[in-house]
């Protein structure tokens, strides 16, 4: 009986974890605080020989994902800036192209910082 004395306590303490943890979990309070977003691109729109976006992720080509829903540059950067809003990102750790990102930052001051 002693050599069955370890599988028991960890059966019993398996059991106690499995009723314990949902139990935890439901109590646990949802974060609605301000939130910084550590990975954060600043993309631009490329548009086909239709004038119309591409999907953002081409690779491997042929683009085959749904098109952008943005139509420009700043359409991207105003759609970011409403999502940041909705979901109380204040502020964003940005990168891409050196220039794009100087852009963003001066059109929102304070929201990004280039990385």
């Amino acid at each position: 009986m002693i050599s069955k004395l370890p599988l028991l306590i960890a059966s019993v303490l398996t059991a106690v974890a499995t009723w314990a943890i949902p139990a935890v979990a439901q109590e646990t309070a949802r974060y609605d605080g301000p939130i910084i977003d550590m990975h954060m691109h600043a993309f631009a729109v490329t548009l086909g020989p239709d004038g119309k976006p591409l999907p953002l992720l081409c690779f491997p080509a042929p683009c085959q994902g749904a098109p952008a829903m943005a139509d420009s540059e700043d359409e991207v950067l105003r759609m970011t800036l409403e999502a940041m809003d909705r979901y109380n990102i204040v502020k964003g750790f940005l990168s891409g192209d050196l220039g794009r990102v100087a852009k963003w930052k001066s059109a929102a001051p304070g929201r990004f910082i280039a990385s």
